[in-house]
This record gives structure tokens, sequence and C-alpha cells, in this order.
């Protein structure tokens, strides 16, 4: 049986990381758009640390920008041309071993609609930024990945721990997982989707993402003037 203290750490912990999601998903909406979008310098030489804060200060002064509106916020991140996510790689990562049982059009319909998932669940975050701050720490490089460390402060807030791990491209560096405390979104997102396709498979998960994109499409155009 488990203990009252042992639940009662559980539930905090719980808490705690939902928490920092709440209060990191504003920066990481600004990220993910803003690097779907082509934010990032484009050089094979960059470093990821250079290319982490070159984003991350793009992303902050457009949140930052009280002359905007939401959706003009959001026009801003999305102006920007090229894509700098591996989503192929993220798209894998969060399937894990259910990729290697889809075919070549199954993997790109996924991959497509899952990308396009990521991207509104964290646009629809960007109103509730209150003023977040981000130092870039210091990157960690081995065999052709990179982990660039940062902080996520928040006012009145403990500092949250922000991590994008890169990997190297013929075309240069991209990002393929970002970490919240710790917790990455391929690896949360791999728990949720591994119970769909082991219980209801691949057509329901399909089914379940666009159902779920058609709510945030529409909560984004409700909430997009503000």
């Amino acid at each position: 049986m488990v203990s009252s203290a042992h639940s009662d750490r559980n539930v905090h912990g719980i808490r705690e990381r939902r928490r920092s999601a709440r209060l990191a998903a504003p920066i990481i909406g600004a990220l993910m758009i803003a690097a779907i979008a082509g934010g990032f310098v484009r050089a094979a030489q960059t470093q990821p640390i250079d290319m982490t804060r070159d984003l991350l200060g793009r992303a902050v002064a457009i949140l930052r920008d009280h002359k905007l509106t939401i959706a003009a916020k959001r026009a801003e991140l999305k102006r920007m041309a090229e894509a700098n996510f591996d989503f192929t790689e993220m798209a894998h990562a969060t399937l894990d071993g259910h990729w290697s049982a889809l075919t070549p059009a199954q993997r790109a319909a996924f991959t497509q609609l899952f990308a396009g998932f990521i991207e509104d669940s964290y646009l629809n975050q960007i109103q509730s930024y209150v003023g977040q701050s981000i130092t870039v720490l210091r990157q960690n490089m081995t065999d052709g990945h990179a982990d660039v460390f940062s902080t996520i402060t928040s006012p009145g807030e403990d500092p949250i721990d922000l991590e994008l791990r890169f990997a190297r491209a013929a075309d240069g560096w991209k990002i393929y997982d970002v970490a919240v405390d710790e917790v990455s979104i391929t690896s949360n997102y791999r728990t949720q989707f591994d119970h769909v396709l082991r219980e209801r498979g691949f057509d329901t998960l399909m089914a379940d993402l666009k159902a779920k994109r058609r709510q945030l499409e529409a909560s984004l155009a409700n909430n997009g003037g503000n």
C-alpha cells in the first residue's frame, strides 16, 4: 500500500509539473511557432546556444510588445520563413515502437497532423504571457547532438528549467525535443499516444488528434483579436 506521505509527494510533484508547464507555455509557444516559421539564424556553423539566444530574444520581444494584439503577435511569429524543428524525428520519437508498423503515407500524415497540433496547442497559450523572461545558461555537445539549458523566470515564481535538444542535420542544427523541468514534449505525448494505439489503433489516434486540433483552432479564432 502507498503511504499517505508518499501519495502527498506524488500529488505535489504532479502539481509542480503542471505549474511549470503552465508558466512555460507562452515562452514555448513563441519558441515553437517562431522556430517552425524559421526564426533561427540559418547557418550550418551557428552553435545551438547562439541559435537559442537569437530565437528566444525575438520571441520574447514580440510577446512583450504591448502595442500588438494577440492576433498580431501570432502573425509576427508566423511570418518568418523556414522550418527549424525536425518534426519527423519528433513524430518518430513520440510514436516510438509503433512507428515501424506504419506505412510511409501514414508516417507522413501523422507527422503533418502532429506538427499542426503542437503548433496550435502552444500558440493557444501565448495570451497567458505575464512577463516571463529567459536566461540561456550553457550547452552540452556530444556526437552530433546538443542540449541547450535555460531558465524561465516568472514574477513571484521559482525558476523553471527549459532544455532544447538539438541534432545536427545536413542543413544545420534542428530541434527534436523540448523539456520543461526535465519532462519532454515527446515523452509526454508518447505515453498518451501509446495508450490510444494499443487500445484503439492508429485511425482512432488520428481522429482524436484532428478533433482536438479543430477545438484548438476554434479557440484560437475566438481569442484571436484581444
